[in-house]
């Protein structure tokens, strides 16, 4: 088991942020046997709770040829070198159903996906609330707009009259509200992971970085609606990042615009939600 065969498949680079582990790679999928080495070395939960933003929900069905493979592979033992050959030959190449191998693999529990706005309306994902695996397990998967929209008044993150129906997405986000929303002191660690595609602005099938206004407005301004304590997208940001055994940054460039665009979003993701404190 050798992260060091991922460098040449996909470009992966273990990157310095305070005393974290995190790594930088190329395409979504291969995050899976990141968090498998990372599980073994006991550095993340086995299974882990995954929190991600993504430009896409990656929640895709697996192809049953890759479900055969899934069900061989958990009776032989599941192995570093499986999982690679899982990513390189039966995980689709758009990498829009790892999530759902990786909890098929017992890798990842529940899943808390910050996606696009538009997502909520899509009748297609609107019964994408939980997946049951081959051996019945029941994962929960949220599916949740822009970090801002969310802690804006009616979002999911603040609405606390919707409290008994947001119970169970702030249970698997260890969020809470007792007078002022904070972060449950539980010393459960989850597994926090970002898509550049994420920061892209969308059109005609051009792709253009956030500018600096979107990132300020959707990381560094708050909600007028919020009680007490005022949250900002980083504030709450930064209590995942507490929580988080492990950090993954997929590039993504194909879905970013080309390497440049990409190595631009990092640069700016490394300024706005990191503080310059991502030594890449």
């Amino acid at each position: 088991m050798n992260l060091s065969n991922l460098e040449e498949i996909d470009e992966l680079r273990q990157v310095s942020f305070g005393e974290r582990e995190c790594f930088l790679h190329k395409e979504h999928r291969w995050i899976l046997p990141i968090i498998f080495y990372n599980q073994q070395e006991k550095i993340l939960p086995h299974p882990c709770t995954l929190v991600t933003f993504d430009a896409h929900h990656d929640t895709l069905d697996p192809t049953c040829s890759c479900n055969e493979d899934i069900l061989r592979i958990k009776k032989a033992g599941i192995t570093f070198d499986e999982i690679v050959h899982l990513c390189q030959e039966k995980l689709s190449k758009r990498n829009d159903d790892w999530i759902k191998v990786g909890m098929k693999l017992g890798l990842i529990d529940d899943a808390v996906i910050f996606w696009a706005e538009e997502g909520k309306n899509n009748e297609n994902l609107k019964n994408l609330k939980e997946y049951k695996d081959q051996l019945g397990s029941i994962h929960k998967i949220k599916l949740l707009r822009f970090l801002n929209a969310e802690l804006e008044s009616q979002g999911d993150l603040i609405d606390i009259s919707r409290l008994e129906d947001l119970s169970e997405l702030w249970d698997i986000l260890g969020w809470q509200f007792n007078s002022q929303f904070s972060f449950l002191q539980d010393g459960r660690k989850i597994l926090l992971d970002f898509d550049l595609d994420y920061f892209m602005v969308r059109w005609r099938g051009y792709h253009f970085p956030w500018p600096d206004e979107v990132f300020k407005k959707e990381f560094r301004s708050s909600s007028k609606y919020q009680s007490d304590s005022l949250w900002t997208g980083k504030d709450f940001l930064n209590g995942l990042m507490d929580k988080a055994a492990l950090l993954t940054i997929a590039r993504e460039p194909k879905f970013c615009g080309g390497n440049k665009k990409a190595n631009q979003v990092l640069d700016k993701v490394n300024q706005f939600l990191f503080d310059n404190k991502l030594l890449i």
